[in-house]
């Protein structure tokens, strides 16, 4: 390409070249949704896209994808998510959804960046100074995704010395802007389970049973508690039950009753202590009223936390693409992001790429049936990978 062109402006262009396959190869995905780790469509189909380009393909775990270029030196992970959520999408797309799921998270729009990356990556192979891995990854939004390639040994198998991943954004992010955060960004996320074993009766002879609905709900309103007298005000800290459940029949008195619900903090320590006082706090709450209590805690995430020099580094190279004035820091959220794994191990850091403001006619976000994401945003994302990329492996030797 041409002679006094800046790589950034050349790689920016190399991926223009790219943005039909980018979208068609987005859009083929969006039709057919996948969720958890059951994701074989999908990642056949990225196989299929990889094996063309010439990559050597490793399933690091159930439909999880795992692709190297480049030499021996400095190795840094580039990460997609693949996974669609259980929910019916409502746009009238050429391209919607036909089954009952969704790709309303953009993860989609993440595959597509990052076989764009792959076949950009191929282009600039020989000017690569270490090795990039390229890792399409199942089961984020279900929190099981990124634990499953730990199990599967990508830190045994790779000494990885960097890392970075991208969401697609909308409503707040105008259209190719690019959002990040030094420190915490995302909240860990802890779910939990826990069902009351009472004594069925007649709801007119509560006197011959224990009631399990009665121990739950005093055990949700001794919850409470917790966010409220036993964590600092100061501390970001959020508690909440989203199911409970108890009978069918409005005048007996079941055998079980049961909720499910979710906390999320910035601490792992806090994370601990929370555990131990809901198991405290259900235990003792069911003896007291003469039943008994099971807790069962699942595999969580810990918080996100971005390195800051990673992250400005990274912000140089992606500012290249997309202007240093189109970029700017967010605010940190309690959501949750299981790319917290890698980084709670690897240093890592995390961008948001804009497609679409609600100024430009785009009014819903992420997990809404009716979002949607301009594709002319697409293209960016898998410049800045491939920018970031080539730099941060030149500059990190």
């Amino acid at each position: 390409m041409g002679g006094n062109m800046e790589k950034y402006d050349e790689i920016k262009m190399a991926a223009k070249a790219i943005e039909n396959e980018i979208i068609e190869n987005r859009r083929y995905i969006h039709e057919y949704p996948e969720i958890g780790l059951e994701l074989a469509r999908t990642s056949a189909f990225v196989k299929q896209k990889l094996s063309e380009m010439g990559y050597e393909i490793e399933e690091i775990c159930k439909c999880g994808i795992l692709a190297k270029i480049g030499k021996v030196g400095k190795t840094l992970l580039i990460r997609a998510d693949m996974d669609a959520l259980p929910m019916v999408e409502t746009n009238d797309l050429p391209f919607k959804s036909k089954n009952d799921y969704g790709h309303t998270c953009g993860h989609d729009t993440h595959i597509a960046m990052l076989l764009g990356t792959a076949k950009l990556l191929k282009q600039y192979e020989n000017e690569l100074e270490g090795t990039v891995l390229l890792l399409f990854q199942p089961g984020e939004e279900t929190l099981e995704g990124a634990q499953a390639v730990i199990k599967g040994g990508l830190l045994k198998k790779y000494k990885i010395d960097a890392a970075i991943a991208m969401h697609i954004e909308t409503v707040d992010v105008q259209t190719g802007h690019l959002i990040y955060k030094k420190g915490n960004l995302y909240a860990s996320s802890d779910n939990f389970n826990i069902q009351v074993e009472g004594k069925g009766c007649h709801g007119a002879y509560p006197n011959e049973g224990i009631d399990p609905i009665n121990i739950l709900a005093n055990i949700y309103l001794s919850l409470q508690s917790i966010t409220t007298r036993e964590i600092s005000p100061m501390q970001p800290f959020v508690l909440s039950i989203g199911s409970f459940h108890g009978g069918t029949v409005r005048n007996v008195i079941p055998d079980t009753a049961r909720m499910e619900g979710t906390f999320r903090t910035y601490s792992n320590e806090l994370r601990e202590f929370v555990k131990l006082r809901i198991n405290e706090i259900a235990t003792k709450t069911a003896e007291k009223y003469g039943g008994k209590c099971i807790v069962e805690f699942l595999p969580g995430i810990p918080p996100l936390v971005t390195d800051s020099e990673v992250t400005e580094e990274m912000l140089t190279y992606a500012s290249e693409i997309v202007g240093r004035e189109n970029t700017r820091e967010t605010h940190q959220s309690m959501g949750s992001e299981d790319f917290s794994v890698y980084a709670n191990e690897i240093p890592s850091t995390y961008f948001g790429l804009g497609a679409g403001s609600k100024e430009e006619g785009y009014l819903y976000g992420g997990h809404n049936p009716k979002v949607q994401f301009n594709e002319k945003a697409f293209y960016l994302g898998s410049a800045i990978f491939t920018n970031c990329a080539l730099k941060w492996l030149k500059n990190n030797k």
